[in-house]
């Protein structure tokens, strides 16, 4: 997971890693919980680490949470893809907590084609990228 901050906030002098710690007291922007989606897992983040967020926003698309970031009105924490496309007027640190998510396909082998069998045989495999 990535933490993006607006542009100029003062987590981003250091180039290194941003901790939950060291958002404890800053305004989140939260993707809306429920079950299975970005908000949710974010939300169980938190609570696995006993931090209270300080939720100032809570938005449905990730695009409205970088808007509001980039507005200087918090923090959002995102996957790292979002992290590779430039937003204006937000900056992306790592998430200094390693966090991990659990990644499940469900398919029909009659109809998959080559790439889709090599794929399920990737993730099926014991992988430490994955």
């Amino acid at each position: 997971m990535f933490v993006a901050l607006p542009i100029g906030h003062r987590l981003l002098v250091r180039e290194r890693a941003i901790s939950l710690v060291d958002l404890a007291d800053e305004p989140l922007i939260m993707i809306s919980e429920g079950p299975y989606n970005l908000g949710e897992y974010v939300a169980q983040i938190f609570r696995s680490y006993e931090i209270e967020a300080k939720v100032a926003h809570t938005v449905v698309e990730p695009q409205t949470a970088l808007a509001l970031v980039g507005a200087g009105d918090g923090f959002t924490l995102l996957p790292e893809s979002y992290s590779r496309i430039a937003w204006p007027q937000a900056e992306f640190r790592a998430l200094k907590q390693g966090v991990t998510a659990n990644l499940f396909a469900v398919a029909d082998p009659q109809g998959l084609n080559p790439i889709a069998h090599r794929l399920l045989e990737f993730l099926d495999a014991d992988n430490p990228r994955c």
